[in-house]
């Protein structure tokens, strides 16, 4: 089997963490750098305030004409810590597996002393939290944190959805507010294309409060 190449896509603020900084450069400088292309490794689009699709509609262009033609994308947001292991690990299980599109497994909650219970982000059709239940789990969506998304999964929804958000973008769903990467695992549904989770792969997660999708659409 061919190895693949990833390409890390990540959408940021003005400011990055330090933290994701580090992980970056662990591995950009690791092992991990022979599964990346050699040129354009990483993808990069500034969000401007309240627009998070558009960057990533961004990235997915950029990804889509990148001149190494790579055979995946991997979305990182800048919350998000990881190792280079994690990273060799996620495209070995979705190319093992015939994956097209994968994340690592990402929690909300503060994990403290006070409340030390973490949520997985795993959702079903209605967008609500579901438990683990495998090491490799089907899902109706989960977040964009540490999401692999093969080429052809990506050219699929360029084909059947319009400029300028092909990918992503706000919307609702069962009369409810969601945000851009709901909508893209919507789409991704809606095309037969599955979305996994690898459940072995732990993800750290530096949210400064947690929240769940009743509170974001609560009705006033």
């Amino acid at each position: 089997m061919t190895e693949p190449k990833v390409a890390i896509g990540t959408v940021h603020p003005d400011m990055i963490d330090a933290q994701f900084c580090r992980c970056l450069a662990d591995t950009l400088s690791g092992h991990t750098r022979t599964l990346l292309p050699f040129r354009e490794p990483v993808l990069m689009a500034r969000a401007p305030a309240g627009m998070i699709h558009v960057a990533r509609n961004e990235i997915v262009r950029a990804f889509l004409a990148h001149p190494l033609s790579p055979s995946h994308l991997l979305f990182i947001d800048t919350d998000v810590t990881w190792t280079p292991e994690q990273l060799a690990e996620l495209a070995t299980t979705a190319t093992t597996n015939d994956l097209p599109v994968l994340s690592g497994l990402l929690t909300l909650g503060p994990g403290d002393e006070k409340e030390p219970k973490r949520i997985p982000m795993l959702y079903d059709e209605r967008v609500r939290y579901v438990p683990v239940s495998a090491d490799i789990q089907r899902v109706f969506c989960t977040g964009m944190g540490f999401m692999l998304l093969r080429r052809d999964a990506l050219q699929a929804c360029l084909a059947n959805y319009t400029w300028p958000t092909p990918w992503f973008d706000y919307g609702h769903r069962n009369g409810k507010a969601v945000s851009e990467d709901v909508v893209f695992c919507e789409r991704l549904a809606e095309l037969d294309i599955p979305v996994h989770v690898d459940t072995r792969i732990h993800l750290g997660h530096r949210k400064l409060f947690a929240f769940t999708p009743e509170e974001t659409c609560a009705p006033v």
